[in-house]
């Protein structure tokens, strides 16, 4: 354990504590392989690379906010973290309500948010099939991956100071003629209404989407081939 004055001066440097004790000429100097930091706990130097004690374990830190409060305000970010990696959405059927479309749902997100899908006519078997008063479930899926991806290459191009005035993306689809029928082919083509921003950084952009940030084209692309296109309107 490190005693000394509490107004004596002490640095901790490269893994070893240097503590002054009395003064004058007649400084005595201990070393030790632990130091002491200001909530009162030895910290092994191999975790820290410098530590610079304060004069007393009483002291208040320099930040304004308290170890304590630090430690919350971690715990905070650290459950915002945990709560983004965890979606909701509840869907529930309508058709058993009396609405006007026996195969109509609407969808609850867990942010809060409200989305009607219908399903299309069925001219065989009318009871199997809706009104056409909302999306396709499927709809809303490629609604989504298109949203997913505009909204990373507007981000990409805003974050590389480009000026931005607009951004659409159609995204064109084919499916599987037998169930499950999945995705097969989608193209994606982005109009980018901008000053002066070249090619190549919408480009890029849009690659990086595809490739990295966007998770709805990543996972689709399991079983589709996604293609990607785009035009520069000069604003």
């Amino acid at each position: 354990m490190i005693t000394g004055k509490k107004n004596a001066p002490s640095l901790a440097v490269r893994g070893k504590s240097t503590f002054s004790e009395g003064g004058g000429d007649n400084r005595r100097v201990q070393k030790s392989t632990h130091v002491r930091n200001c909530s009162g706990v030895f910290v092994a130097p191999q975790q820290v690379k410098c530590v610079i004690l304060q004069k007393s374990c009483k002291a208040k830190p320099k930040n304004p906010f308290t170890i304590a409060a630090k430690r919350q305000l971690e715990g905070v970010k650290c459950a915002g973290q945990h709560k983004d990696k965890i979606m909701e959405c509840t869907v529930t059927w309508t058709g058993a309500a009396g609405t006007r479309s026996g195969m109509g749902f609407l969808a609850e997100t867990g942010s809060g948010h409200v989305i009607a899908m219908d399903g299309a006519p069925d001219a065989v078997k009318p009871e199997n099939g809706g009104q056409n008063l909302a999306p396709r479930p499927m709809e809303t899926l490629l609604a989504g991956t298109g949203g997913c991806t505009a909204y990373d290459v507007v981000l990409i191009l805003k974050r590389g100071r480009h000026d931005v005035r607009g951004c659409s993306v159609k995204l064109t689809s084919e499916r599987a003629e037998v169930d499950p029928k999945v995705f097969t082919k989608i193209n994606m083509h982005f109009t980018v209404t901008a000053k002066g921003v070249p090619a190549s950084a919408v480009e890029r952009a849009i690659a990086m989407s595809h490739d990295k940030y966007c998770s709805a084209s990543i996972m689709l692309g399991k079983t589709a081939e996604i293609t990607t296109s785009f035009d520069i309107v000069e604003a």
